[in-house]
């Protein structure tokens, strides 16, 4: 039984293919979205997507702390070597949360 196409919604004049996964975006989304928000081409998306998650990757791999702004800062937490692979435990620390500024704890003139 061949799996249903992904809705399509419309973002910035363009189709965008919303995520088969359910709760998870997988690769093959990714690009897909990339593709079709940039107008590039799957095939040229798919070298750009899959050399910066590498890359990722092996700086996380070397416990560096990476700054990806508008993703945020992202740096490992935990690491622990498994039978089934190593499991790293990361820490993302995104802005945009406003910080309310609170009033003066005085009136003027007193």
């Amino acid at each position: 039984m061949p799996k249903p196409k992904p809705e399509m919604k419309m973002r910035a004049d363009k189709q965008v293919p919303e995520s088969g996964g359910g709760d998870q975006l997988r690769k093959k989304d990714l690009i897909d979205r990339v593709a079709a928000s940039s107008g590039s081409k799957p095939g040229d998306v798919k070298k750009v997507v899959e050399a910066a998650l590498a890359f990722i990757a092996e700086r996380l791999g070397q416990e560096e702390t990476l700054n990806l702004p508008p993703l945020g800062k992202l740096t490992l937490a935990k690491r622990k070597d498994t039978p089934k692979g190593e499991v790293l435990t990361l820490k993302l620390r995104r802005a945009g949360a406003e910080k309310t500024v609170k009033g003066p704890l005085a009136a003027q003139g007193e």
